[in-house]
């Protein structure tokens, strides 16, 4: 890469502690975002309309207690440091206490065991519970500047924690597509997440593995724009020939957005087993493999009819 000749100067991103910037206080965080209910909105894809600082609900103290833009309640539980058994508890009494149709849990580090549970306390559908990571950091001398990035969220698969499994799991699928000679990009590392796209699509159109603890799947994940209404005039191209694409397939197609995301995705669940079923990797990868290259030949037949 050439730099221009105008750039004098590239500043240095810097991790700032969190709290160096709140005085050691979470509740100097807690009155910030009181002030500044969009950030936390931005976070979680709702509007929330107000946040109000350290609220009574019966005996106890809730951090923040806001609306949306419904008028719905919301609580939040703001955590420096590792999430904790402590935390998450009076997050949820906090939630029953006020009614709450929405939980939010702001941690600056969350560990694997709080990610699973608040995956399994959206499965129960009582609220929507959102788990959030909080980081600052600055630009050379500049202010610091705060970012929340959701960790888990309703409809947020659980098993999106990364697990050494999971990288296991890749190398051998890779090995696999490798040993059938289907083609792959040299330097391909699916990392420890629990799914793994193949770059055998298109820009914001990815074929994509996905192993669970019980299941796999393969899908067509469209996120090409920075929109939903923009993408899913991409999946509506797809859906006006669902019955086409299903019978070429000769098997179900689940079809649908992903809540709480702007992306789509056609999808194939495979049922023999999933990450949890090792001694059954081999079978699974298969049947993955085999289901995946019908899968690709079928859908790019209407690729070309795409209008990008």
């Amino acid at each position: 890469m050439t730099w221009s000749e105008d750039v004098k100067e590239i500043g240095q991103f810097r991790a700032v502690n969190i709290r160096d910037i709140c005085d050691q206080k979470e509740t100097e965080f807690t009155k910030w975002l009181a002030q500044n209910p969009k950030f936390l909105g931005d976070a979680i894809g709702i509007s929330v309309a107000d946040l109000w600082a350290e609220q009574s609900t019966g005996n106890f103290r809730v951090d923040l207690v806001g609306r949306d833009e419904l008028g719905n309640t919301i609580v939040v539980e703001n955590q420096f440091g590792d999430s904790n058994h402590d935390h998450l508890g009076k997050l949820i009494t906090y939630l029953a206490a006020s009614k709450a149709m929405t939980a939010v849990w702001i941690v600056e580090r969350a560990r694997p065991e709080h990610v699973e549970a608040i995956g399994l306390l959206n499965q129960l559908q009582t609220a929507d519970f959102y788990l959030l990571s909080l980081e600052a950091a600055a630009i050379g001398n500049s202010l610091p500047a705060l970012k929340l990035t959701l960790i888990m969220g309703p409809g947020d698969e659980i098993t999106a924690i990364p697990n050494e499994n999971h990288t296991h799991f890749w190398n051998c699928l890779i090995e696999q597509l490798r040993k059938r000679q289907i083609a792959l990009p040299p330097h391909i590392s699916p990392g420890n997440k629990h799914w793994f796209d193949t770059k055998q699509g298109l820009s914001g159109l990815m074929f994509c593995y996905v192993i669970l603890r019980n299941s796999a799947r393969i899908e067509l994940y469209i996120d090409r724009y920075p929109t939903e209404a923009e993408n899913e005039v991409l999946f509506r191209h797809f859906h006006e020939r669902s019955d086409q694409i299903k019978n070429a397939f000769g098997q179900p197609l689940e079809w649908g957005k992903l809540e709480g995301k702007r992306g789509f995705r056609i999808a194939y669940t495979i049922s023999i087993g999933g990450l949890l079923d090792i001694e059954r990797w081999d079978e699974i990868q298969t049947e993955m493999i085999a289901k995946m290259v019908k899968f690709q030949g079928i859908l790019r037949l209407h690729f070309d009819k795409l209008v990008l």
